[in-house]
């Protein structure tokens, strides 16, 4: 509104019945992205709001070497609590959310290729050298 702005410990002069409005500000917060040791893009931007607002996606964060984007976290060493992208969450002061880099894993499938008998080798999954299962499951065409 309109007149005068006093703050608690203001001198003010009373000479006269009056009453003083309380003068209600909004509070905003700011929810921050860290890459936490992305190798290249952009964390989202910040979002500044109060209440509820939602987690967005790494944007075009990049992960180091074998890592892939796992969510947000509170903490940077993932003992926090986790967010994922699309979640509600309630900001009620200002935070930082950590991006989290799961190991990459990719499948290795063993196919047998029409054999007659026996099994390929089960499926085996990681990232960088792994080493080629053999024939011990029988294996064979006939």
């Amino acid at each position: 509104g309109t007149g005068v702005s006093y703050q608690p410990g203001d001198n003010f002069e009373l000479t006269s019945n009056i009453t003083l409005y309380a003068k209600w500000v909004t509070t905003f917060y700011t929810l921050s992205f860290n890459g936490n040791g992305n190798a290249s893009g952009s964390v989202p931007g910040s979002i500044t709001n109060v209440g509820l607002v939602v987690i967005p996606d790494q944007n075009t964060l990049v992960g180091p070497s074998g890592k892939v984007f796992g969510g947000w976290n509170t903490k940077a060493d993932d003992t926090g609590i986790d967010w994922a992208p699309g979640d509600n969450y309630d900001l009620q002061a200002n935070a930082v959310l950590y991006a989290i880099w799961d190991a990459q894993v990719f499948t290795l499938t063993y196919d047998g290729n029409n054999q007659s008998s026996g099994t390929p080798p089960l499926s085996q999954k990681g990232f960088g050298d792994v080493v080629v299962a053999g024939n011990d499951n029988s294996l064979a065409l006939t």
